[in-house]
């Protein structure tokens, strides 16, 4: 859905034993993808290199950093901060000697877009006997948006009861998954409708639920529900109309979800279709017979769920002669209906 615009002219779900519901190396419509570990000791850093064999851009991450998360376009992620979403650790860590020591030939089908083998190779970890936990937070997240997370751990050996207990929390609360990763080949672990905490954080915790490691070899964070982006990419543009002309005003909105709609005004009131007014929520608002009471200032308003945007205001003028001033309403003859139409207007304008 990233790529795709709709436009209007103003003329992961779990699946089986833990797979996630996804094309085959594609994303949601905002993703970012993170590789952890290791530190640069016997083997030096594997990281994961930007694009992947998928066009994915990712975020690596070793013990003891903090970093600023980009989306898999390689652009800034959904955030409440220009730079992004922070991911930071709250706990010390230890990370893989080798970057040999998680999966290796991860299948795309099992794993997804984490199915990149310098990210599945390599993991932080932790001996629960050397510490409770590991804990991570999640900054500066868009309180309006709803987040989800996959998260997948493996290890070529270890305990084989090896499992870890992943608890994502958020502002409506904390949920907890189990994760079998000595091993593991093709499950991940997979939380949704993670609202951030007040201060914009989620909190990720690791523990060791069977034998005496954690692990965390890649993580998928997933902006579920995000508003829609509304844009005008044509602006109204000023009118001057003789009496009795049609006024006619044009724009184009264009949005990444389906479901755009528009919507005129003159002075903050919106217009409807009547006898005259043609188009009033579409992108081509047409006025005919102009009167001196159609001038004002005309706005349109694209909306799309949640998010309204508002155009350009545009001036309608309407020019009038001696001759249009008796003919009041338009109509071609000056007759009775002028004269009620004038008196109206006087008492309107009287106080």
């Amino acid at each position: 859905m990233r790529d795709r615009r709709w436009t209007a002219r103003v003329s992961a779900r779990m699946v089986g034993a833990g797979l996630a519901l996804a094309p085959v190396g594609g994303v949601a419509a905002q993703s970012m993808l993170v590789d952890f570990g290791p530190s640069a000791f016997f083997s030096g850093p594997a990281l994961t290199v930007s694009p992947d064999a998928n066009g994915n851009a990712w975020n690596n991450y070793q013990p003891g950093a903090s970093i600023r998360l980009v989306d898999t376009s390689g652009g800034a992620s959904a955030s409440s901060s220009p730079q992004g979403v922070s991911l930071s650790a709250a706990t010390s860590m230890g990370a893989s000697l080798f970057d040999d020591e998680g999966l290796l030939g991860p299948d795309p089908a099992a794993l997804g877009p984490l199915a990149i083998e310098s990210a599945t190779r390599d993991f932080v970890f932790r001996l629960s006997n050397s510490g409770t936990d590991v804990r991570f937070v999640l900054g500066d997240l868009d309180p309006a948006l709803v987040y989800g997370l996959r998260l997948f751990g493996s290890s070529a050996s270890g305990p084989s009861d090896g499992e870890t207990r992943y608890t994502v929390t958020g502002g409506g609360g904390a949920q907890t998954v189990a994760l079998a990763t000595t091993g593991n080949v093709q499950s991940v672990a997979v939380v949704s409708g993670v609202t951030p905490r007040p201060d914009g954080t989620i909190a990720l915790r690791l523990e060791a639920d069977e034998g005496r490691f954690m692990h965390l070899n890649a993580m998928e964070l997933i902006v579920e529900d995000a508003p829609p982006v509304v844009s005008f990419t044509q602006q109204p543009s000023a009118v001057i109309a003789d009496g009795g002309d049609a006024v006619v005003l044009e724009t184009a909105a264009q949005s990444n979800q389906p479901g755009l709609a528009i919507r005129w005004e003159r002075d903050g009131v919106p217009l409807v279709d009547d006898g005259r007014v043609s188009g009033a929520e579409t992108g081509t608002l047409v006025i005919s017979g102009a009167r001196l009471e159609d001038a004002g200032l005309y706005r349109a308003v694209a909306t799309n769920g949640s998010t309204s945007v508002v155009s350009d205001a545009a001036v309608v003028a309407v020019r009038w002669s001696d001759g249009d001033a008796a003919d009041a309403d338009a109509d071609g003859s000056v007759n009775f209906f002028d004269v009620l139409r004038f008196l109206r207007s006087f008492d309107e304008v009287t106080p």
